[in-house]
């Protein structure tokens, strides 16, 4: 039991951290109509659904800017997030391999070492 203790922890925290980046809402510096930062949406959402920024309403005049400012950080936030997910679920796999594996030189180079 206390073998998986790390191992699954650093697999939940791959998971929630990839979660996480994919579902927080994107505002960029770009100005709207309001003359408030633009917000986009979620990441997941820019990147694989909508493909721009728009959130509906009056389009602005710069929506091209805003949609440009919108796909880079949604796709900066997917990226990171994915990495992050895999090295940490990676991590976790191997952690749980590694304590699996007898200590010292290996099974079959004790082994031989007895026997002689």
């Amino acid at each position: 039991m206390k073998r998986l203790f790390v191992p699954t922890i650093l697999v939940l925290a791959g998971l929630v951290a990839t979660f996480w980046l994919f579902t927080t809402n994107i505002t960029v510096s770009e100005r709207n109509i309001d003359g408030v930062p633009a917000a986009c949406g979620a990441a997941y959402d820019v990147v694989f659904l909508k493909k721009n920024g728009f959130m509906g309403g009056e389009v602005p005049s710069n929506q091209e800017a805003i949609d440009r400012a919108c796909r880079h950080e949604a796709r900066r936030d997917v990226t990171v997030g994915t990495l992050l997910g895999i090295a940490l679920v990676t991590s976790g796999v191997v952690v749980y391999w590694r304590g699996r594996r007898p200590n010292g030189a290996g099974g079959a180079a004790r082994h031989e070492l007895a026997s002689s």
